[in-house]
């Protein structure tokens, strides 16, 4: 056994490691959807390719499709796809409801944070439930379906998400 060989094998597989993780954490990632929230923008079960380089540099537009870290959920990891439909000092009008009433209320969006809201808002928890997401919590902006192969292609930040007063 050519014991430099192997030392070889293994700097190169170390290499490779480093490389995937660097490039997974910092420039983009693969993500796949569960849920029919965004539905019909990104279905369930779709892959797409989500650009880190924009959260880095905090850019976050309004139409936007993003992937951030949940707040509803108990489990740390778990990942939300959603719109952003308004940036901070912009003001939001939204329904709230209780038991026995539904009421109009408005907000502004606090410096520091972005409202997110589902396409398909009937079946979306979104801030219409949590409220605003802080900017931190965003991992990156979906750009790329890959699967399934006859949707494959861009995914376009329409301006579905309508202009909010400022």
């Amino acid at each position: 056994m050519n014991w430099r060989r192997v030392f070889k094998r293994v700097g190169v597989l170390i290499s490779a490691g480093c490389t995937v993780r660097v490039f997974s954490s910092y420039i983009a990632s693969i993500v796949v959807c569960d849920g029919v929230s965004m539905n019909p923008a990104i279905m369930d079960g779709d892959i797409v390719i989500v650009e880190k380089i924009s959260t880095l540099l905090y850019k976050h537009e309004r139409g936007s499709i993003i992937v951030a870290n949940s707040l509803h959920s108990n489990d740390p990891h778990s990942l939300i796809c959603k719109r952003i439909v308004a940036t901070p000092h912009d003001l939001i009008p939204f329904e709230r409801e209780n038991r026995k009433t539904r009421w109009k209320d408005r907000k502004y969006v606090p410096k520091g944070h972005v409202w997110l809201e589902g396409d398909n808002k009937s079946e979306s928890i979104d801030s219409r439930k949590y409220g605003s997401l802080p900017i931190g919590l965003i991992q990156g902006r979906v750009v790329f379906r890959v699967w399934p192969l006859s949707r494959i292609g861009c995914v376009a930040s329409n301006m579905k998400a309508k202009h909010r007063e400022r």
